[in-house]
């Protein structure tokens, strides 16, 4: 989306918007597919849903703060924060995002990880990939603009590695709670019969 919308146009601008609408459509057809083969019969009983819910929200609290100290300093200042006057863009594209969409999406799903709920389960992988994706393309961002000459924090590059190679662990952690073979709907069937049972 940021690409699309705030990049100046080039030559890789078609490119921005198949992968744009790869990403669309790739995500709906998922969330289609769910309807027939729900995720939630494919896991054992043994789900680290507090370990993923618990990094998920910590991950989404620490952007939130992230942006916020910036943003909210600016606004009772009544001045546009810096961040924005660099990239010449009305507003920062990646902060409204994240605000709107990203980190309620991350909360989102581990606050139905903490409940156990379905939801959760079927939202888990996407997030923790997007995790990864983000922490990766953010410290190569910083590589490329210092190989650019331009004056960056080259610590933020470890940082964010770091934070990929912990999403990566707690990925893969979750995926192993995968079933295989014939009782992966008995397990999940009786996860899902004791989430909805009434209390």
């Amino acid at each position: 989306v940021i690409y699309c919308f705030t990049v100046h146009f080039n030559n890789l601008f078609l490119v921005y918007c198949l992968i744009l609408g790869l990403s669309f459509y790739s995500f709906a057809y998922f969330l289609f597919s769910q309807v027939k083969e729900p995720i939630v019969n494919c896991f054992n009983e043994k789900i680290p849903v507090k370990t993923v819910g618990g990094y998920l929200f910590a991950i989404s609290c620490l952007f939130y703060i992230l942006w916020l100290s910036e943003i909210i300093p600016a606004i009772i200042r009544e001045v546009t924060p810096e961040s924005i006057m660099e990239i010449g863009t009305p507003t920062n594209p990646i902060q409204v995002l994240d605000l709107s969409v990203c980190l309620p999406a991350l909360l989102i799903t581990s606050i139905l990880l903490f409940g156990k709920n379905p939801l959760g389960l079927l939202l888990a992988p996407a997030m923790m990939v997007f995790c990864i994706l983000m922490d990766i393309t953010i410290g190569e961002l910083v590589v490329v603009m210092g190989m650019k000459g331009l004056n960056v924090d080259w610590s933020l590059t470890i940082i964010m590695g770091l934070f990929a190679l912990v999403s990566a662990i707690v990925l893969t952690q979750f995926l192993r709670s995968l079933q295989t073979g014939h009782n992966r709907r008995t397990v999940g069937a009786r996860f899902f019969d004791h989430q909805t049972k009434p209390r």
